[in-house]
């Protein structure tokens, strides 16, 4: 009786073990790039009035780690960061907050929406965030627009252009239209003088 109940911890242990994502090798610098990459209807920002005003919550945060994708009825939207606030521009949030951000990994290979570049383990970023839909969690606005490096710019590319994640995670922001990549350079500016 006693090795039965043993052995079942243990596939349960096992079992428990395999459904966890392993964030340490969640995505890294050989993660390839899917060919199918999502599209998705937003609005542009004209300028960074308009960011702040489609945005709740602007904050300076530090990523610290993948918490893996973010799943909901069985269908992949996006995956989880967890950052660490250094400062509130506005409502108060300190700590630690969980982001969704636009990308995810399946079947090993990186799935962005439209071309957006997941923020960078020990990297500082400005981002401009709506309520997400648990405590604690929000959700960057406009995608790509919606998040500022302070050391990566934007590129005139289509995320496809390259082959593995280690390629695009030197830009900021990325497309494949020359005005949007414009635009970003311009907001980013902006952004990088107010939110210092």
């Amino acid at each position: 009786m006693k090795r039965i109940l043993i052995s079942l911890i243990a596939i349960t242990i096992f079992l428990v073990g395999c459904n966890q994502t392993d964030t340490n090798s969640y995505i890294n610098e050989e993660t390839p790039i899917s060919q199918y990459q999502s599209m998705a209807d937003y609005e542009i920002p004209t300028d960074l009035n308009a960011l702040k005003n489609s945005s709740k919550i602007i904050v300076k945060v530090k990523a610290l780690s993948d918490l893996g994708n973010d799943v909901i009825d069985g269908q992949t939207f996006g995956s989880k960061k967890k950052v660490k606030v250094l400062k509130s521009y506005g409502e108060e949030i300190q700590g630690e907050i969980t982001i969704i951000e636009p990308a995810f990994v399946a079947d090993g290979e990186y799935v962005a929406t439209e071309s957006y570049i997941k923020m960078l383990d020990g990297e500082e970023y400005i981002l401009f965030l709506n309520e997400g839909d648990l405590k604690n969690e929000y959700a960057i606005v406009a995608l790509g627009f919606g998040k500022y490096s302070y050391e990566k710019s934007g590129g005139n590319f289509t995320i496809t252009d390259f082959s593995t994640f280690g390629e695009i995670k030197k830009y900021g922001f990325i497309s494949n239209n020359k005005e949007e990549v414009k635009q970003y350079e311009v907001i980013r500016a902006d952004v990088l003088k107010e939110y210092e």
